[in-house]
């Protein structure tokens, strides 16, 4: 059988505008009434959100939306767990928090680790940068004293050449 979107909405207690964007999606069949209408096939509507009820037509008055059955409402029909299950369940769900718990301190300690290993990082970085200024620094001295030696010798060179010429001139004249 054949409805309009707008019953359909009713017969499986979603909204219209879930309807339409299922349609356009492509997720629900629509096809086109005798009247030209958009509507959709019941069976369509149970292959997309489940089991659904309709009255033929004929049949007693019922509104589509009395007719559908909402798939997120439970049946009162359906038998209560026995408290074996629930017994299970409960020792399930204990046992589950307590690994929950032990998860969360050890994911608590791994945040404390980490956060000394990045202290210990930023200590070692600080360092060596102390340790390269100093490198610079020592290699600054150390090139500034060898330019005053080699200076110095220099001096003392030219200063050697001075008084060697010096002798030189006076045994010539002596």
């Amino acid at each position: 059988m054949i409805v309009s979107l707008a019953e359909a909405a009713e017969l499986t207690g979603k909204s219209r505008q879930t309807i339409y964007r299922k349609a356009k999606k492509g997720e629900l069949s629509v096809t086109t009434r005798e009247d030209n209408s958009k509507g959709v096939d019941t069976s369509e509507l149970e292959r997309v959100f489940g089991t659904i009820t309709v009255q033929e037509a004929g049949a007693s008055e019922v509104s589509p939306g009395e007719a559908g059955i909402r798939q997120d409402i439970i049946s009162s029909e359906e038998p209560m767990p026995d408290a074996a299950v629930v017994a299970d369940l409960q020792r399930e769900l204990a046992t589950v928090t307590a690994d929950l718990q032990l998860h969360q301190q050890r994911i608590d300690e791994l945040k404390t680790d980490k956060l000394k290993l990045w202290n210990q990082l930023a200590s070692q970085q600080q360092l060596l940068e102390r340790s390269e200024q100093m490198a610079t620094s020592l290699q600054s001295h150390k090139i500034q004293k060898l330019t005053r030696i080699a200076n110095e010798g220099a001096l003392f060179g030219l200063a050697g050449v001075c008084i060697g010429a010096v002798f030189f001139v006076l045994s010539s004249i002596l």
